[in-house]
């Protein structure tokens, strides 16, 4: 699923900050 796949890239990118 694409919420899915958003999901993960939100994740690393609060890893990121």
């Amino acid at each position: 699923l694409v919420s899915q796949c958003l999901d993960t890239v939100n994740l690393s990118s609060s890893k990121n900050l």
